[in-house]
């Protein structure tokens, strides 16, 4: 309620109407008359619009709308972490497997020990058979891009050793 009478008072004190405030951040007239008589909750673009003609930021003007926002960029956040270059991943496929090939690791039991050091790594549990869906190409995801360089990393190291 604070903003909206800072927002009033904005407007009292430029002598705009509302429908010349609508004009300026995009809007129609109607919306900024319901979201200053508290029918409506403001877009983030509307919003930070209206914030930024009050002088202040979108998160003391809007703290719920504010909220809305850093909620939306975290999702579209790790959306775009799980979204992976299939060349990529096809590129460290190769790469691992001519490391194994290399090493002459056993296949069975060479995938058992690697993916308990790649789960050491991670801190958290990677099975033979996620390891093997990364390197046999059933998964393309961010998951397998991550088993694979993990793997790439620890094959390296060890052929170094060699």
């Amino acid at each position: 309620m604070q903003t909206i009478n800072f927002i009033t008072a904005e407007l009292s004190r430029r002598k705009l109407t509302q429908a010349a405030l609508a004009e300026r951040i995009g809007v129609h007239y109607s919306t900024v008359s319901l979201i200053l008589n508290g029918k409506r909750q403001p877009s983030i673009k509307t919003a930070e619009s209206l914030s930024e003609f009050i002088g202040c930021t979108l998160e003391d003007a809007f703290p719920d709308v504010h909220e809305k926002k850093m909620k939306l960029e975290a999702i579209r956040k790790r959306k775009s972490e799980r979204m992976v270059n299939p060349k990529e991943i096809k590129n460290l496929r190769k790469e691992v497997k001519k490391l194994m090939i290399d090493l002459d690791m056993d296949r069975r039991g060479s995938l058992t020990e690697l993916a308990e050091r790649i789960s050491t790594c991670f801190g958290r549990r990677i099975s033979r058979n996620s390891l093997s869906m990364a390197l046999t190409g059933y998964r393309a995801m961010a998951s397998s891009h991550q088993i694979l360089e993990t793997a790439r990393d620890i094959l390296s190291s060890e052929l170094k050793r060699c």
